[in-house]
């Protein structure tokens, strides 16, 4: 997802209520891979007709990572059959507990040995601390059952995803016992801020998916109205939300009640219902009759009763500002943070580290300014010009094909990638307005479905945006990742950190390919763009550290943006946006960086040798987990290279 520039995603403390799942269930092809066939055949094919390498990264089977203990075991076929089947059992158990993720994971139900649940269904709803505690039961039994593999050196990808298993079952039993009222699911950009996405970008290939459509919107109130008791006992427990925030989530309410019988989960649902070959006319009729009961007494209701708890309880909470503020606020931060971040460097860690990187790009700014005042002039002309810096007449698909055809001295290449690349409906631009656009990837048997939405209430950067999602960035990421044939459960607790920061990093990369037109100052352009975007996002990260673990009050904020150049401007919005989804900026800041710093690490390290081509296919193929489990990988591959 790529947000404003000061923007953000979704806060979802997985690890704490839902790693529960850990125990889940699911079916094997034989190698640990689920039912990838269908893609890993098309890129395959795609690999077969490029004139580059191939795309998986050739290591031995047998090979360790770095961080497993030296003496132990070399796993036998038995073994690594067994471990096999347990990640199956994982999948199959998370894919199986709703209605909703198992159509999101899988399109060929034929194919697969799970079960869609008979009954349509957002899943066990029970949120209360008896269930906190049952799961951290189930967590601390999971954890026992993968240790049954700690000392045997397992298959190179496999022993990657013990790793990353055993580091999520860790954080969740570490943090069990904090902020079990803390975690908002209606902030600013929570569960209201997307719901609208998940109907528009729902696949839907035959009747049974046409039906489960509209069997989860008439069950939607099943899922409101046990997140709005949830937030209900929250504000008794004295966590709730500031009145701007509140404000905020209630003008969400407010637009995406609009419309009537033109509401746009009407109008875009009937636009579908046309293009449904299997249907007869008066199976339209009917479909379209039924989707509009369901908007009008399911989902509209939904928002209605949310903005009502809301305004009931605007006003109510006890402490205002960061989740320091808040008994057990910053020890939950330490673990948001963990979780956000992609790394087990502490927020106090991390502190001076973000405030150096900000000084380094303001002495790298005015070494530019100064040294170079003609390209910094032709870039502040751009940058201030009606048309902005990244004005051109391309569409946004032509741009997401200039990048690939760009990109492919810099990154390993695997043919060309099917996707669907539109903007979101109108009614959806406010209601996200945060969010410049985002990349929902297929199913896991599917390589048609990667998807890209843009937000057209802003598109000043959509060159770069367009990288973020596409190529080479999350959907690039993604395409080629699953090229490797990695087991599923990596996709469903793939680190967050990781693929932001690839996004980001790749971001950068790819304005190296955009042609401003000015010539000889073109590269410098694209470095000042590059370092006026990552001052935004890192001042966000920072002021986001500073007020949920130390503290910062606005007037610091502000202080603080006028400190580094940026005025006291936005000042207001910048405090409400992190208090609001705490964390959130630290998977695109802190991600970017410690991808950055590995690169220049083996750069430096290799020197010479070193081949950017074959470094990216090595953090590709480890696929997202943690920054510590990359960075082991990143030094082994530097000794072997060296």
């Amino acid at each position: 997802m790529r947000k404003k520039k000061i923007i953000v995603g979704i806060l979802i403390l997985s690890m704490i209520a839902s790693l529960a799942a850990c125990g889940k269930e699911a079916v094997s092809d034989g190698r640990g891979g689920y039912e990838t066939s269908r893609i890993k055949e098309a890129l395959q094919e795609s690999l077969d007709n490029a004139s580059t390498t191939e795309a998986a990264v050739d290591l031995p089977d047998d090979t360790a990572t770095p961080n497993k203990p030296a003496g132990t075991s070399i796993a036998s076929d038995e073994v690594v059959e067994e471990f096999h089947s347990y990640l199956d059992a994982m999948y199959k158990e998370y894919i199986e507990g709703d209605s909703y993720t198992f159509h999101d994971c899988v399109r060929y139900k034929d194919q697969c040995d799970a079960q869609l649940p008979e009954i349509a269904t957002w899943g066990d709803l029970t949120i209360d601390e008896s269930h906190q505690e049952e799961a951290l039961e189930e967590n601390k039994k999971g954890l026992l059952e993968l240790e049954k593999f700690k000392d045997y050196q397992l298959p190179y990808y496999d022993q990657i995803t013990y790793d990353m298993l055993h580091d999520q079952y860790e954080m969740a039993i570490e943090s069990a016992d904090l902020g079990f009222y803390m975690s908002n699911p209606f902030s600013p950009n929570g569960l209201q801020s997307y719901i609208g996405t998940i109907f528009t970008d729902f696949r839907i290939d035959d009747r049974d998916d046409l039906n489960l459509y509209l069997d989860l919107m008439d069950t939607l109130p099943d899922l409101f109205d046990a997140e709005l008791d949830y937030m209900r006992k929250r504000a008794e427990h004295g966590y709730f939300m500031s009145d701007a925030n509140c404000d905020d989530v209630i003008q969400q309410c407010d637009d995406y009640m609009q419309g009537g019988d033109k509401h746009f989960l009407i109008t875009t649902f009937d636009k579908r219902l046309k293009n449904m070959k299997f249907l007869t006319d008066a199976e339209r009729t009917s479909y379209s009759t039924r989707n509009k009961a369901a908007v009008k007494n399911g989902f509209i209701p939904c928002l209605q009763k949310l903005k009502d708890l809301l305004t009931e309880l605007k006003g109510t909470v006890p402490a205002e500002g960061g989740l320091c503020n808040f008994e057990g606020g910053k020890e939950y931060y330490e673990v948001v943070f963990r979780n956000r971040a992609g790394t087990s460097k502490s927020p106090a860690e991390m502190k001076d580290y973000l405030a150096n990187k900000m000084e380094e790009h303001l002495n790298e700014l005015m070494t530019i300014a100064y040294g170079n005042p003609e390209a910094y002039q032709a870039f502040q002309d751009l940058y201030y010009s009606d048309g902005g810096l990244w004005e051109n007449d391309m569409e946004p698909s032509e741009m997401l094909d200039y990048c690939y055809e760009h990109f492919q001295d810099d990154f390993p290449q695997i043919g060309e990638i099917p996707y669907s690349i539109e903007y979101l409906d109108k009614d959806l631009w406010n209601i996200m307005d945060g969010i410049l656009a985002y990349y929902n990837h297929p199913a896991y048997d599917d390589e048609e479905n990667h998807i890209i939405r843009i937000n057209g209430k802003d598109t000043d950067e959509l060159f770069g945006t367009i990288a973020h999602e596409g190529t080479p960035g999350h959907m690039y990421q993604f395409a080629y990742f699953m090229s490797t044939d990695p087991h599923p459960i990596r996709d469903i607790y793939a680190e967050t950190a990781y693929k932001e920061g690839w996004a980001m990093y790749t971001e950068y990369i790819a304005s190296s390919y955009y042609d401003f037109g000015q010539g000889e100052y073109n590269a410098t352009i694209a470095k000042l763009a590059n370092l006026y975007t990552k001052m935004g996002y890192l001042a966000m990260a920072y002021a986001d550290l500073m007020v949920n673990y130390y503290g910062w009050t606005e007037d610091d904020v502000a202080d603080y943006r006028e400190e580094i150049g940026f005025g006291r401007d936005g000042s207001d919005w910048c405090y409400n946006s992190v208090t609001g989804d705490p964390g959130t900026y630290q998977s695109y800041v802190v991600g970017y960086y410690m991808m950055q710093d590995l690169r220049d690490k083996a750069e430096r390290e290799i020197g010479a040798k070193f081949d950017v081509v074959d470094y990216h296919k090595v953090i590709l193929s480890a696929g997202p987990i943690s920054f510590d489990m990359l960075s082991d990988i990143v030094d082994r591959y530097i000794m072997e290279h060296k």
